[in-house]
């Protein structure tokens, strides 16, 4: 199955227009080379950074495993915080087309997302202990 999950992180890396090779080994031991074919460290790339290969990596193991299992129903919790605008328009983009149309996915932000790739929001507001939720519509 790791070679599976290794060309669809291969295959979402070229299309976040990524220049890192991120891969498992067979121990499943995830590993990372710039593009001098050196070795890094997860530890030298900014947090937006290691936030976009969390989320390929996630749409990998979702791509693999969406054949195997039947579900419908994804929840991703911030997933696309600390990444630049345009970056996040691209995650946002790779995860409405990785899903099919019968699923359905929770993807909790912070972060402002374009209207585009979302059917429509509910927004959780808390003042003084107090929640309020609003389910905004989106139309197409």
């Amino acid at each position: 199955i790791i070679p599976h999950i290794n060309r669809y992180i291969q295959y979402y890396m070229s299309l976040a227009h990524q220049n890192y090779v991120v891969y498992f080994e067979d121990n499943f031991k995830c590993m990372m080379k710039n593009p001098f074919n050196e070795t890094i460290p997860v530890s030298s790339l900014s947090t937006g950074q290691k936030k976009v290969i969390d989320m390929i990596i996630i749409l990998a193991f979702i791509k693999t495993f969406i054949t195997q299992i039947d579900f419908n129903v994804y929840f991703m919790d911030e997933l696309i915080g600390n990444i630049d605008a345009d970056l996040r328009d691209t995650m946002c983009s790779l995860l409405r087309g990785t899903i099919e149309d019968k699923d359905v996915m929770f993807l909790i932000s912070h972060s402002p997302i374009n209207q585009q790739y979302l059917d429509g929001v509910i927004k959780v507001t808390r003042t003084a202990g107090i929640s309020e939720y609003n389910v905004i519509p989106i139309s197409k």
